[in-house]
């Protein structure tokens, strides 16, 4: 599924929800991340997306997400 509006869009409305929303929002994004992670894991899936280790800041440009 991508969407149709930029990074930064997606970023600005993630930025506009009330911190309580903002923090539910971003434990539910973090455990769906270690679920992904965990099924790539047991299936061989490498997808070089180690976040931690992530080089570089974030993109800036305005391309759309996939």
């Amino acid at each position: 599924m991508g969407f149709s509006s930029s990074s930064r869009e997606v970023a600005e409305e993630v930025s506009n929800l009330q911190y309580d929303a903002l923090t539910d929002f971003l434990r539910l994004l973090a455990a769906k991340f270690d679920a992904d992670a965990t099924e790539d894991d047991e299936r061989g899936i490498c997808k070089g997306g180690d976040l931690a280790l992530a080089e570089g800041p974030p993109r800036q440009d305005d391309s759309p997400m996939d």
